[in-house]
């Protein structure tokens, strides 16, 4: 097998600070929201579309999952203030096997799915590799920790040196179950995001 090359796993798996400092933190097994840096390659200290959470042992909010569940995509473009009929493949990123970014503008639903943890490029770091602006600015987010050389695994570079990356902590985060002491039934499609 001369093309083989053999690997250590913790060498091409190896977590990045950012991601030892949330398995440290998250001992209620909250949910983690990352964000990739699109240029120059799409990559964030969890892998392109966070697939290497479970591999940490982490609970990823948009991660790579084999049961495709069309209603938890739904409640993602709900958190994004969308609201309209999902397609296979569509442009808003959520209709892959990987979902992409997608903006946060509902914060309560983010609480609602137990999101402690978002994991970013450092604001000045985006805005200069990235072009765009750092996805949200919401009161209540707390900054926890600076990973000044994180690195990323993408299934095409393999591990990938990343810009600093930073972790903030959802202050306003629901416990991840809960008892519910009134419940309604659910309006109709139009009327649901509004309610939600």
């Amino acid at each position: 097998w001369p093309l083989v090359q053999v690997r250590d796993p913790d060498e091409v798996y190896a977590a990045s600070a950012s991601v030892e400092y949330i398995q440290q933190e998250n001992s209620e097994h909250h949910r983690v929201l990352d964000w990739d840096l699109h240029n120059p390659r799409q990559s964030s200290p969890l892998g392109t579309g966070a697939p290497l959470a479970r591999t940490y042992g982490i609970l990823s909010t948009r991660g790579h999952n084999p049961i495709d569940v069309l209603r938890y995509k739904e409640y993602l473009q709900r958190v994004s203030g969308e609201e309209k009929t999902l397609k296979a493949f569509d442009d808003s990123g959520l209709m892959h096997s990987v979902i992409e970014d997608f903006p946060v503008k509902n914060r309560e639903l983010l609480n609602l799915l137990g999101v402690r943890y978002f994991l970013q490029p450092t604001d000045q770091k985006i805005k200069e590799l990235d072009g765009r602006t750092p996805p949200f600015q919401f009161e209540g987010w707390e900054k926890r920790f600076v990973d000044p050389e994180p690195h990323g695994y993408d299934l095409e570079h393999g591990l990938v040196d990343l810009p600093s990356y930073t972790v903030y902590e959802n202050m306003q985060v629901l416990p991840r179950a809960f008892v519910v002491p009134h419940a309604e039934p659910l309006p109709d499609r139009p009327d649901l995001l509004p309610i939600l």
